[in-house]
């Protein structure tokens, strides 16, 4: 309003819901991309995520006779996998892109994190031979998967990014809980996993060893309220996102009476970059928020798992 503006349009995730929630006024409609439920501590449930996208991707190669013929048992490997490294890592020795040397360790939960990253920012379509391979001896593909993502830094860096960061998870999240609360809900999503895995979170790190040493104190319990709306509301989701599961999306949906949600198959996180059919259907929206998308291009996303 200060802006002279009467109406406009939100997007976004966590922070578009806080501000649909405390400040609708003006608000035309919302599109949510890859949802963190305002009302969701995502501390306590990130592991969520990941476990989410794994049986995702497991269930989409076991959907596809060629997947599911060379990697019958993929499940299983990659489990006992991250317990095997978890005791004994891996140590490969592969090159960065100038050709240097590098001696890479992975570990039970770098081999995690390595799926997460992949599937939230890239295609799945390698990750079934990467954990068959691994699984029997080879970690190559791994290593120099897991390096290039540690290279290519995503667009939140530096001081600012960091801080930003870490005043939210810490302030908003994992100062209102506890690790022993934690771990337990990630035990219960991921149950084969090993604890020293499940106590790393899987974007932040250690936040219960480092939020201490920031003192940032605890946010307002009101932080966490839902949201409440008849605001129209565009909901992106992949069915691979690692980041944000697609079931957080049941959270936010009951207090908005005008939404409309599209999960897009073989997918990670932060849809709108990945697909035209994405900008597509919210420029559609945009338009015209109170009618129905047409979302019948979903259907043409594809992928094709490597088996060789």
């Amino acid at each position: 309003m200060a802006l002279g503006i009467d109406e406009w349009n939100a997007y976004g995730s966590k922070l578009a819901q806080v501000v649909l929630r405390d400040h609708p006024e003006g608000i035309r409609s919302v599109v949510l991309d890859s949802v963190s439920p305002a009302n969701l501590n995502i501390v306590e449930d990130w592991w969520q995520a990941p476990a989410s996208s794994f049986t995702a991707i497991f269930d989409a190669c076991a959907a596809q006779p060629s997947c599911a013929e060379a990697y019958p048992d993929l499940e299983s490997e990659f489990y006992a996998t991250v317990n095997r490294l978890n005791e004994t890592p891996a140590v490969v020795e592969v090159e960065d892109g100038s050709g240097v040397p590098l001696v890479v360790n992975i570990d039970g939960y770098q081999l995690a994190y390595t799926v997460v990253m992949v599937s939230e920012r890239r295609d799945a379509s390698r990750v079934p031979k990467m954990l068959d391979d691994i699984a029997h001896g080879d970690a190559q593909e791994t290593a120099k998967t897991l390096m290039s993502m540690l290279l290519t830094p995503p667009p939140i860096v530096g001081l600012g990014g960091y801080g930003l960061a870490y005043g939210v998870f810490c302030r908003e999240a994992a100062n209102l809980t506890t690790e022993e609360a934690t771990l337990a809900r990630s035990k219960a999503v991921l149950p084969h996993f090993p604890d020293a895995v499940l106590k790393i979170q899987p974007k932040q790190g250690r936040l219960f060893t480092e939020c201490p040493v920031l003192d940032l104190g605890e946010a307002n319990p009101s932080m966490m309220d839902p949201v409440i709306s008849d605001v129209p509301v565009l909901i992106l989701e992949g069915s691979f996102d690692a980041a944000t599961a697609p079931e957080w999306v049941d959270v936010v949906r009951p207090g908005l009476s005008r939404e409309q949600y599209i999960e897009f198959p073989f997918t990670g996180h932060a849809v709108l970059g990945k697909h035209k059919c994405a900008q597509t259907i919210m420029a559609t929206f945009l338009d015209q928020p109170s009618q129905r998308v047409d979302r019948s291009c979903v259907a043409e996303v594809k992928l094709t798992f490597v088996t060789g």
